[in-house]
């Protein structure tokens, strides 16, 4: 099993892969749960929120509170629905999320300035 962990819980942007066979113990550090390793320890990130901070640069933005997308991989957005569609044309059963209504505008811009890239 891997786990996504950073070497500090506020202060490290990088986020890295942690194997179970390297861990000795785990313990709870001010509600995080922490990984001991023969050398260091490591700090699980196990939240959106955590994992926003980290993947910021990859591309990925949190477009309502419930998920964490891959900017990258959008293909239609719908403005009525406010969802986002990773396949197109967008069909029963596919993969979709939503759009909170406070992110609907800057969808609407992104849409805009990237015709090419993806529909509205």
């Amino acid at each position: 099993m891997k786990f996504a962990v950073t070497r500090h819980p506020l202060h490290d942007p990088e986020l890295l892969v942690l194997d179970a066979d390297d861990v000795l113990y785990m313990e709870v550090e001010e509600r995080t749960v922490v990984f001991h390793t023969a050398d260091d320890k490591f700090y699980l990130v196990d939240t959106l929120s955590e994992l926003a901070k980290r993947m910021g640069a990859l591309g990925f933005q949190k477009l309502d509170r419930i998920n964490l997308v891959n900017m990258n991989k959008i293909k239609q957005f719908d403005d009525k629905q406010c969802k986002v569609f990773f396949d197109e044309p967008a069909a029963e059963g596919t993969k979709n999320t939503t759009v909170s209504f406070t992110n609907k505008n800057m969808m609407i811009d992104l849409v805009q300035k990237s015709n090419s890239n993806f529909k509205n």
